[in-house]
């Protein structure tokens, strides 16, 4: 088999994994629960994704790994500070919540991860935290930002954004780029000068 068609293959499966970790959580989702919903047998499955738990930690981790990426591009924008943290919000918000089932996996599944695996993405957070910290540090620099301490900041956010997989319907009242655009909207007015 080629190495684009396994690859293809192989997120088509950890795409389908990741509903139904989403949906019955880790310890109540099986492997012959995976095989039977993806129409394979157990042994073809393993040949994909290894064990379960490797399964959940190349989906924590392909996400954030995504996020470092994208938020370093953001970064190193031409940008001044605040249209980078807008920049930065939308995205987060964006990202979140066009793939809700990752977020509840690494809400809800991370502590089920190998602690080295566990590691590994704790690393991959804290580079996601040091692009908000960066930015907001540089805009209490500048004299813009409120008298907020930044951590508060990030992980008011960050709370908010997560909790909003709970409620953001896709197909809602509320389309996926306007809700970024409000959210960045309601954020900054609260915290800048």
């Amino acid at each position: 088999m080629s190495t684009t068609r396994y690859m293809k293959k192989s997120k088509e499966f950890h795409e389908a994994i990741s509903k139904l970790f989403a949906r019955n959580g880790y310890h109540g989702t099986s492997i012959r629960d995976i095989a039977t919903e993806l129409g394979i047998n157990k042994s073809t499955l393993y040949h994909y994704i290894g064990s379960k738990e490797e399964a959940l930690f190349k989906m924590i981790y392909s996400g954030m790994e995504y996020a470092v990426d994208t938020l370093g591009k953001i970064a190193a924008m031409d940008l001044p500070a605040e249209q980078r943290l807008v920049e930065i919000l939308r995205f987060y918000i964006r990202s979140f919540c066009s793939d809700p089932e990752r977020i509840l996996l690494l809400a809800n599944d991370f502590k089920h991860l190998e602690k080295n695996h566990q590691l590994i993405v704790i690393e991959k957070q804290k580079q996601v935290l040091k692009f908000f910290k960066t930015t907001l540090l540089e805009l209490a620099s500048e004299g813009k930002l409120k008298d907020v301490h930044p951590t508060v900041a990030i992980f008011a956010f960050i709370g908010m954004a997560h909790h909003t997989v709970n409620w953001f319907k896709k197909d809602g009242e509320v389309g996926l780029d306007e809700l970024a655009v409000d959210f960045a909207e309601i954020f900054t007015k609260g915290l800048l000068k």
